[in-house]
């Protein structure tokens, strides 16, 4: 806080202390007088009107009278607060830990609340924000945790983030202080950084150069008048003057040195190895700058199997499980220590063979064995279609026998067709076929007693109707009748065979009362089915 009356203010997590470096003094402050919420407070800043604004863990307080007394700003609402920050037109600027950021403006007391909209590249990253700084050119960068590094352009009202996929080492980032070059300097978890933000280009600082340590603390950087930067790490104070870093320009040309197939080191040729199925592979490659090797940096990735970039740092390795049958194009390139990279890429093709039962010579097997199961069936079906030829001739020779018998046939012929025959004019032959498929329909359901009309018109793909109207008009009966005579046709022909009984001729063509079968079949043929039976045995005694 810049004040010409009160330095330096230290916070306790149940008071605030501050100091009179002209007269030595320390004065202490609770919440209660106050008028805070709490003693922990993490935010601290005086505007250019003189008042004092306060963040603690919970809201934003104002003071007007130099510190005494505090009201709280209740557009602000409930949020973890870690900075403040009035910039060049007058707004304040609030960012939090989980709440994202706040502008406020205290002459028309609107507010703006900015938050983490995923999917949206022009929103926040994060919502957690940990640090405000505004730069000569009216820039505002905000340092998160986990978020990259955000920076707010006030005329477009737009967000640009910079993460690791933009070069940065880690995406946690703290306080951030501009030099008297206009390039922006802040802290990671991995190391310094300094953007020059009319290139985007960075160049990256760890203890390998120099510092305490990679990992740096929360507002804890300060650009002084004489242009030395003063930045906190977890394991000290680092200083420098920005003048005299001088960044290295050299372009280091990367190579791929080594690739590894089931973690065995192997030779490979320039252009490309050709891999077994389902192969673990490694490679390793490097840049060749050795003024801090240990802060090159990587970017590499799998044609087909990466869609972006992979950035590494401490690694210069990369590894695929199990890479799927197919080519594939692994692609490196490098940068050395500041962040000047080598667009020219270092790269190896990779084929990746196919499983044995995916060859050329297994889709051949695959095509002998598909033909020669054709031709199998093919032969089956002849033969059976010979069979069926024979069977049609077997036939007909044993109704020929019968015909020797005509007295005897004459009966048995108003049996088979006297009842099913059309009446009038002779069948076409396109009848002929639907009476073949009806009466094959209906034998072939015989000892179905619940195979009714509904049964024998689905089978045909045809309505009860349709089917009723086609067999009255071909055979002058109704549907039920010409199931019944088919049934009572094969009951007769069972029993001019004389091998079963009545009984298991009853049940053979689905009728489950035999007296009610012997009453149907007298009443077609007028004998019962004992008298046919003794009529026909009768025969075969006489022939």
């Amino acid at each position: 806080m810049t004040s010409s009356t009160v330095s330096p203010v230290s916070v306790a997590s149940s008071a605030i202390s501050t100091t009179n470096i002209f007269r030595g003094q320390v004065h202490t402050f609770y919440p209660a007088q106050l008028g805070i919420s709490e003693g922990s407070v993490f935010a601290l800043y005086r505007d250019r009107g003189g008042v004092i604004w306060l963040g603690d863990g919970w809201n934003i307080f104002r003071s007007a009278d130099k510190g005494r007394t505090f009201e709280k700003v209740e557009q602000f609402g409930y949020a973890y607060m870690r900075d403040i920050l009035e910039d060049k037109s007058g707004n304040i600027w609030v960012a939090t830990m989980g709440n994202g950021i706040f502008r406020y403006n205290p002459q028309t007391d609107q507010m703006v609340k900015y938050q983490c909209v995923p999917g949206d590249s022009t929103s926040i990253g994060t919502n957690e924000v940990t640090g405000i700084t505004e730069d000569s050119k009216g820039l505002l960068w905000f340092s998160t945790d986990r978020g990259g590094l955000l920076c707010f352009n006030p005329e477009t009202g737009r967000f640009r983030t910079y993460t690791k996929a933009n070069g940065l080492p880690d995406n946690v980032t703290y306080k951030v202080v501009e030099d008297a070059q206009h390039r922006i300097w802040f802290g990671t978890d991995r190391g310094l950084v300094c953007l020059h933000p009319e290139t985007d280009s960075l160049q990256i600082f760890t203890r390998n150069d120099g510092l305490p340590d990679n990992q740096f603390n929360y507002k804890s950087a300060l650009a002084a008048s004489d242009g030395t930067i003063w930045m906190g790490t977890i394991n000290g104070l680092v200083s420098f003057n920005p003048q005299i870093v001088r960044r290295n320009t050299f372009v280091p040309p990367v190579y791929i040195t080594g690739i590894y197939v089931q973690g065995r080191e192997t030779p490979f040729p320039a252009d490309g190895v050709q891999l077994p199925y389902r192969s673990n592979v490694g490679f390793d490659f490097v840049a060749l700058s050795y003024t801090s090797p240990g802060a090159n940096r990587y970017a590499y990735k799998m044609e087909g199997i990466d869609n972006d970039w992979n950035y590494t740092s401490a690694a210069h390795t990369a590894s695929y499980a199990q890479l799927p049958p197919g080519d594939y194009l692994f692609r490196v390139r490098g940068s050395n220590n500041d962040g000047v990279w080598n667009q020219e890429e270092a790269t190896l093709s990779v084929r990746i063979l196919p499983p044995w039962w995916r060859t050329v010579w297994a889709y051949l097997i695959y095509i002998i064995v598909v033909s020669g199961s054709f031709v199998l069936t093919l032969r089956t079906y002849r033969r059976r279609e010979v069979q069926k030829i024979r069977e049609q001739q077997l036939l007909t020779e044993l109704a020929r026998e019968r015909e020797s018998h005509r007295t005897h046939e004459m009966f048995i012929n108003q049996i088979t067709y006297g009842a099913c025959t059309p009446q009038g004019d002779a069948m076409s032959r396109a009848d002929e076929q639907l009476m073949s498929q009806l009466i094959a329909k209906v034998r072939e359901n015989l000892s179905d007693a619940n195979y009714n009309v509904e049964a024998l018109a689905a089978a045909m793909n045809m309505s009860r109707s349709s089917l009723h109207r086609k067999i009255k008009a071909l055979t002058d009966l109704s549907s039920l009748d010409f199931i019944r005579i088919i049934r009572l046709k094969h009951a007769a022909e069972l029993l001019q065979e004389g091998e079963l009984r009545i009984n298991e001729i009853c049940d053979r063509v689905g009728f489950q009362s035999p007296s009610y079968f012997a009453k149907v079949f007298q009443k077609q043929f007028g004998v019962t089915p004992t008298e046919f039976a003794q009529q026909n045995k009768q025969r075969m005694t006489d022939s």
